[in-house]
């Protein structure tokens, strides 16, 4: 009844709403027939700020169906020190309190590179390193990452950035969200990890072939 009880309380962990502005992509000024690049300091996406170079902001028409809506960002552009963006926006946190980032990533296919590489993280050294395995031509493979913090200020920073040197297309993200947690497990594989300043993270991910949510 003990054992009962704990698996209750676990799966009845509450999150509250997102707490992510266009976190699906779907808004703001999108001028191209397949893509908009948006370049650092253009705030073409509702609710972002780009750094490093630029990202390219995709419909359906290259990638095949997005994880949500008809939009996703892609990180790379053409690779390299001259060609890789940043992505990221702030929100309101409280101190100490907990909170889960979800995301979605996938990689297009490209011919003649292998695995997309990207990294999110949430400031003071919290972050998640990933690769991702090229999907079939307009069939894009989405996974779902989480990554679970503490907040160490009122405002806290998620951000997505490329790690290729080379190449263009991909790591592509969509339905991007942040919700304060009360002991919440995501689903999936997880592990914990202790990082920086006794700060912990609970990352974790589920492929989700093919498909939209």
């Amino acid at each position: 009844m003990k054992r009962t009880l704990g698996l209750m309380l676990l799966c009845c962990a509450t999150a509250s709403a997102n707490l992510i502005t266009n976190g699906s992509f779907e808004t703001g000024t999108f001028t191209g027939t397949n893509f908009t690049r948006v370049a650092a300091g253009q705030m073409n996406l509702t609710g972002w700020t780009v750094l490093g170079v630029a990202v390219d902001w995709h419909n359906t028409n290259e990638f095949g169906l997005m994880h949500n809506g008809t939009r996703a960002v892609d990180l790379n552009l053409d690779g390299g020190s001259s060609g890789t963006g940043v992505l990221q926006q702030s929100f309101s946190s409280a101190i100490g309190a907990t909170y889960l980032l979800r995301f979605f990533a996938a990689a297009p296919t490209v011919s003649g590179l292998g695995a997309r590489s990207m990294r999110a993280s949430v400031g003071n050294g919290i972050a998640l390193d990933i690769n991702l395995t090229n999907s079939p031509q307009r069939a894009m493979v989405w996974t779902e990452y989480t990554l679970q913090f503490n907040a160490v200020s009122t405002t806290s920073t998620i951000a997505f950035a490329s790690l290729n040197s080379a190449g263009f297309w991909g790591p592509v993200i969509d339905s991007v969200s942040v919700q304060e947690v009360n002991n919440a497990v995501p689903e999936g594989n997880s592990a914990w990890l202790l990082l920086g300043g006794g700060i912990a993270a609970l990352v974790g991910q589920k492929r989700v072939a093919g498909s939209s949510r």
